[in-house]
């Protein structure tokens, strides 16, 4: 007998790869039937509207990882504290890793259908335990600063290394590894660090890059207001609400006037981006050229971008929303490119030896993610942890040495 054809599940599949291929842009479910080969009239068989679809596959999402979670021992489910093995570590970062890499669609569902920044006053992990992921107490209540900064950067950098490897794979196929490969990397990664020596900086060196990394914000232009009026229109609206029309009315401006700046809401944040990415850069370039090790690197990348988001609040909404929908240079002109790969340069060029391969450009990457999400995303009380460098510590030496050494 010739099984009988699924079609709900397959309205879910083609649902979650859009997601993941298509990014912010509102989707919908004309669009979706088409990839199915059904009528539109046909979906609602299935689900009677597009927030009935969504609330399924957010279903489907968070019980298929809470399962994961709370199949193993995590950072942010053991009720007292205790050192992790390399093994069991191995074990557990495999096992989230392999959750997202056997469904390749629901990354990109969370990030970019905005079911985490729905309800921008609350923590990801309030919203996570909605959905029946067991936390200790002592991690909702963060009373346990170290352990919560602990789980915070192998999640984080989780979510980054994926979407990073999913941009290599639309961009630079040959580049990626196997599935197993790659996770052995990020395993490495996150247990060892970065840094090739366990040296680290002296409060006193600390201390003279902490002032070199002192900077002065941008006078506020055109910029500046369209990046607040973008900042109202996410929160108010979410991800897929965002559109030209709502950002000229927080602007004031008709919607004419906001079209001689950009031609459409792609080209307007690709502009936002590409006009901050390259003020961040200066203000990189010039510092990072008084590094003299991959730490030093690392510290200078972490304080800079710490003061800078601290200093430009209102970028943190466009930042986390281009980490999430893989901005990176190949959305920007050939000139930006040139100019942004020559500031680069001034790491590449010293040739510092970096630990499990990491190329300067991810470690970029990397620390503006961790930075970022950080200060957007979890709402905890970081004035009371020297957070800084935590995650100095973290990046550069791994959680072995952070875990053996508190």
């Amino acid at each position: 007998m010739v099984p009988k054809h699924d079609t709900r599940q397959e309205i879910l599949t083609k649902a979650f790869f859009m997601y993941e291929d298509l990014g912010n842009r509102k989707i919908s479910l004309s669009e979706i039937a088409a990839k199915v080969g059904i009528s539109k009239t046909a979906i609602f068989r299935h689900f009677k509207n597009k927030d009935a679809l969504i609330q399924v596959m957010t279903e489907m999402v968070f019980t298929g990882l809470s399962s994961v979670l709370n199949s193993k021992e995590f950072f942010f489910t053991r009720t007292e504290s205790k050192e992790y093995s390399f093994e069991e570590f191995s074990d557990l970062i495999d096992t989230v890793l392999s959750f997202f890499i056997e469904n390749p669609g629901y990354l990109g569902f969370t990030l970019n259908s905005g079911i985490l920044t729905q309800k921008t006053d609350e923590p990801i992990f309030v919203i996570l335990k909605k959905h029946g992921v067991m936390f200790s107490e002592e991690y909702i209540t963060s009373s346990n600063l170290r352990r919560f900064f602990r789980a915070y950067f192998c999640t984080e950098s989780i979510i980054f290394f994926l979407i990073r490897r999913k941009c290599l794979l639309k961009t630079n196929p040959s580049a990626i590894h196997s599935d197993e490969e790659f996770k052995k990397t990020i395993i490495n990664v996150l247990w060892t660090g970065i840094s090739t020596t366990a040296n680290k900086l002296s409060s006193e060196r600390k201390a003279e890059l902490d002032k070199l990394c002192e900077i002065t914000v941008p006078e506020d232009g055109d910029d500046a207001r369209f990046f607040m009026a973008f900042t109202e229109v996410f929160n108010e609206y979410g991800i897929e609400g965002i559109t030209i029309e709502r950002i000229s009315e927080k602007l004031n401006l008709a919607k004419s006037s906001l079209y001689s700046y950009f031609i459409n809401k792609e080209e307007f944040i690709t502009k936002m981006l590409s006009s901050e990415l390259r003020i961040i850069m200066d203000m990189l370039s010039k510092r990072l050229k008084m590094a003299t090790s991959i730490e030093e690197t690392a510290y200078i990348l972490l304080v800079s971008e710490k003061n800078y988001l601290e200093q430009r609040p209102f970028v943190l909404t466009i930042h986390n929303w281009a980490l999430q929908q893989e901005f990176n240079l190949d959305r920007m002109t050939d000139k930006e490119k040139t100019g942004t790969e020559d500031k680069l340069a001034v790491v590449k060029d010293k040739g510092f030896e970096i630990k499990n391969g990491l190329s300067v450009k991810t470690i970029l990457g990397w620390v503006s993610s961790i930075i970022g999400t950080l200060k957007f995303y979890f709402k905890v009380p970081v004035e009371t942890i020297d957070y800084v460098d935590e995650l100095f510590d973290l990046i550069c030496f791994g959680l072995s040495k952070s875990m053996s050494s508190k």
